[in-house]
């Protein structure tokens, strides 16, 4: 694409977008829905790349109950590339269980590279006593990475009768800010 095609908010050195990376983790399917919003928001500004934390064992819902009681509880990954360097905005998802999200845990213990990145943590929940929940995340992010982190927590009914693509909508205008 000749760089004229590109616009200018767009563009970075040479032309170039931006990257930006949107992790996130999702079993029951509400986390992606807010991942693939972000991301078709997003790839108007970003070249945006996308990628599901996959356990390597699949639970049913009662073991990811009992693990999610142990707040710092982890699970091995799929992903072996954890290394956000390269992206200058990063987005990172997860359902909010009781304590701990395993999957999501263990993608933030072995992410490298993203000292004083621009961070988005956007989480999902339907039941209660989230901002305890979101609290241990944000101090997790916030030790490992030193960094500020724009926050997004989105209830399941937003998702379910659809009005989480306004919520996703205007946070995106405010990262613009």
């Amino acid at each position: 694409m000749p760089l004229s095609a590109v616009s200018q908010s767009q563009t970075t050195v040479l032309g170039r977008k931006d990257k930006a990376l949107i992790c996130y983790f999702s079993r029951t399917g509400n986390t992606r829905s807010v991942a693939l919003r972000l991301r078709d928001i997003l790839s108007t500004r970003y070249v945006v790349d996308l990628v599901e934390i996959q356990p390597l064992v699949r639970h049913g819902y009662l073991p990811w109950l009992l693990y999610s009681f142990f707040p710092n509880s982890r699970v091995r990954i799929e992903n072996s590339n954890v290394d956000v360097s390269g992206y200058g905005l990063v987005c990172l998802g997860s359902p909010k269980w009781t304590f701990s999200c395993p999957p999501f845990n263990e993608y933030l213990h072995l992410m490298t590279g993203c000292s004083r990145k621009r961070i988005v943590l956007f989480l999902t929940f339907g039941g209660f006593r989230e901002k305890d929940f979101v609290t241990r995340v944000l101090r997790k992010i916030r030790e490992k990475c030193a960094a500020s982190v724009s926050l997004l927590v989105i209830k399941r009914g937003n998702i379910v009768n659809g009005s989480y693509a306004r919520l996703v909508d205007d946070f995106t205008k405010s990262l613009e800010d």
